[in-house]
């Protein structure tokens, strides 16, 4: 049979068969192998970072879509800290520290904005990046940071020590 000559409705079918089969496609391709989630429908958790006190050079963090392979840092008060990051993801990712009381200033940081962010502020997948910051003299202070463009999915806690 020639497909010029379908009738009208098995062709909105077979064009909504492939339509579904493309989309599971796309989602099944987007969920990074590290987040299945059990079968009971529960998310997946959060990886654990390092513990202890971290001194500058042992930190580096690479992201995935949709997470940063630490969540939890220990930073000694008072150093000044340079993590590399590394995307290995597919999507655009960055680092956000916020600023004091814990907020961000704004919702997507930048080199010149009041938080540290990371350089670049936007890290195409496959692309590196670095954060330079000094950490603040507040022993015991718990500062969030996050991905931007992620930020229910990516972020994490840096314990100032």
């Amino acid at each position: 049979m020639r497909l010029d000559k379908l009738p009208v409705g098995e062709a909105i079918v077979g064009f909504l068969l492939v339509a579904l089969v493309a989309a599971f496609l796309v989602a099944r391709s987007e969920v990074d192998p590290g987040d299945s989630a059990e079968a009971d429908g529960s998310s997946p958790t959060a990886s654990a970072g390092p513990t202890g006190s971290t001194a500058p050079g042992e930190i580096e963090i690479t992201m995935t879509d949709n997470k940063f392979d630490h969540t939890e840092l220990t930073l000694a008060a008072g150093t000044e800290v340079t993590i590399p990051l590394t995307n290995k993801g597919t999507a655009v990712h960055n680092m956000d520290i916020a600023g004091e009381g814990g907020s961000f200033a704004a919702d997507f940081c930048s080199a010149s904005g009041p938080d540290p962010c990371s350089d670049p502020a936007r890290i195409a997948g496959g692309a590196t990046g670095t954060l330079t910051f000094t950490v603040p003299n507040t022993p015991g202070a718990k500062i969030p940071f996050r991905c931007d463009f992620h930020p229910t999915e990516m972020k994490g806690t840096i314990t100032v020590s």
